[in-house]
């Protein structure tokens, strides 16, 4: 650990000396930057990829705070990195909770003492919760900060919390971080956007008393949190979990699924079975979660063919079907059981070129509804013992001329498409039917907007049993118009987010539902966003935004 933590003073020793050798030499060309990173990384014998343009932003802030050198407009322009981060319509925001004991047991997972396991505290998102005390409150000011300073709009926010299983935590700590997060966005004052709302009599400084006093500031704060997301295990899902994770104002659950096949679970001490992955994704489609998937191939007890065959069964199981994905492929870390393993050559993760063709066979089949989020775990090539360590490997696979479907790929990315067309794709799933929606060009290379529509099966299920807005509801899961994210209230010409796609989706799916017999919609909506269908006509019934068809 000693050695750790010497690394993480190097590694901060060296993006000052960067920051103070960029300013005070006047750079202002990307080449004469690149050659300052190298140089200092060889100076601190640190990698190169511990010296991206986040991380010397976030320590040029803290050095202005701290007033150790005066702020440099050109070095803020040099710095700001392409609107790549905001392009998807929104701003990422990713948070860490504290360290606590886990309740699984896997052995690939590395167990760094005072860090959640799983994590290493060289990680981006780690570093920022290492360096903020894992107070969420602090982490969202510093990302929003480093955000803005970058150029980046944040007015419109998907938080996703990471840690590991978020209920895992006693229920008291779970609620007060959540509050923490809505009092961050509620003190910010966006660049470009309004003050935040003038409630200082009631809330001093916009920190609310309770968690429902800070959800209702942010439905008009100048920095919405549009979106929430959190880590669990597929066993900890039930009615009574998601019950709680709408009052928090969760709207999308990522599930640690790994493999779809039981031998491999129970070979790697998972936990659970393949029929709970199965359940838990009913229960939340029946509540309106959006579904991300964490897959990993190269577990110990699969291979090429059987990994082949897990993602053929992830689309065709309706069972199964998730929204997203994240594919993290298996590495070998230090403090993992699966060292262990590894050391005494009993396991061999897939390498880059195995994993290149690996995703040249299967992510043509990726269906166009899904979303491929990530291929490759955010982990810094020194911490990896053996498996891929490209931190590009999207890219790589890319550039190896494959082509996908999905989602992501198919983002315009600031590309401005005159001619959209509608499209709907429809797919059984356990509990109902899927209905996905989009606007899309004419080749359905790019897509501009979606909308995922769930029609439930009729009568009364486990989650209406408990969660009573949503009983005989229609229900949106997903509404999302892609380009650079446009502030609240303001208009941009050109830009998809301001170009009615999403009331029209909303339209069509309205009336397909109500075709379908359905006399309510209801909303899964992000706090940030209950304005906005307010203005459509659905109004709050408990955690929901909901309208009546008739």
């Amino acid at each position: 650990m000693t050695n750790e933590r010497e690394k993480l003073v190097n590694i901060n020793r060296a993006r000052e000396e960067c920051v103070a050798r960029v300013i005070e030499g006047k750079v202002d060309n990307e080449e004469e930057l690149a050659k300052i990173i190298r140089k200092v990384c060889g100076n601190y014998d640190v990698l190169c990829d511990n010296l991206k343009k986040s991380g010397i932003v976030e320590v040029y802030q803290e050095m202005v705070k701290s007033k150790k050198l005066t702020g440099s407009k050109l070095f803020e322009d040099l710095l700001r990195k392409r609107r790549i981060r905001t392009m998807s319509g929104v701003s990422v925001v990713s948070v860490m909770t504290r360290p606590m004991g886990c309740p699984g047991k896997c052995i690939y997972c590395p167990n760094q003492a005072n860090m959640p396991k799983s994590y290493l505290d060289n990680q981006p998102a780690a570093m920022r919760g290492v360096m903020n005390d894992f107070d969420p409150y602090l982490q969202v000011d510093a990302r929003l900060s480093m955000l803005s300073k970058m150029g980046h709009d944040v007015s419109k926010n998907e938080v996703i919390v990471l840690g590991g299983t978020f209920g895992a935590h006693p229920v008291r700590y779970q609620e007060i971080f959540i509050k923490r997060l809505f009092d961050a966005f509620n003190n910010y004052e966006c660049r470009g956007g309004v003050s935040p709302p003038n409630t200082t009599s009631v809330f001093p400084n916009n920190i609310a008393d309770n968690l429902s006093q800070a959800k209702k500031i942010n439905e008009i704060a100048s920095a919405r949190m549009i979106g929430l997301t959190i880590e669990t295990r597929p066993d900890y899902v039930n009615p009574e979990e998601i019950k709680w994770l709408r009052y928090l104002g969760v709207t999308r659950v990522e599930l640690g699924v790994q493999s779809v096949f039981d031998e491999v679970l129970s070979g790697v001490k998972r936990g659970h079975n393949i029929g709970q992955v199965k359940e838990a994704t009913r229960l939340l489609r029946q509540a309106g979660f959006k579904v991300v998937y964490h897959i990993m191939p190269g577990l110990p007890g699969s291979n090429i063919e059987k990994d082949t065959k897990m993602f053929e069964e992830l689309f065709s199981d309706p069972g199964l079907c998730p929204d997203h994905l994240k594919i993290y492929p298996t590495v070998v870390l230090h403090d993992s059981e699966l060292y262990d393993i590894w050391k005494v050559g009993d396991y061999k993760p897939y390498n880059e070129t195995e994993l290149i063709k690996f995703f040249k066979k299967i992510k043509p089949n990726i269906p166009p509804w899904v979303r491929i989020v990530r291929v490759m775990r955010d982990i810094p090539e020194e911490s990896i013992v053996d498996g891929a360590k490209s931190s590009n490997l999207r890219q790589l696979i890319q550039a190896s001329g494959v082509k996908c479907s999905c989602i992501r790929c198919r983002e315009p990315r600031g590309e401005f498409i005159k001619d959209a067309q509608f499209v709907q794709r429809e797919y059984n799933v356990w509990g109902g039917r899927e209905v996905f929606l989009s606007y899309e060009n004419q080749d359905s290379s790019k897509i501009l907007a979606l909308c995922r529509l769930f029609l439930p099966d009729t009568g009364e299920n486990e989650v209406s049993k408990v969660i009573g807005e949503v009983n005989d509801c229609a229900l949106i899961r997903e509404l999302h118009t892609y380009g650079v994210v446009v502030g609240i209230n303001q208009g941009e010409r050109n830009v998809s987010q301001h170009r009615g796609l999403g009331k029209k989706l909303m339209n069509r799916a309205e009336k397909l539902a109500k075709k379908a017999g359905y006399k309510k919609m209801a909303v899964i909506a992000g706090i940030g966003v209950r304005e906005y269908y307010r203005k459509i006509g659905y109004n709050l019934r408990g955690e929901y935004m909901v309208k009546g068809l008739v």
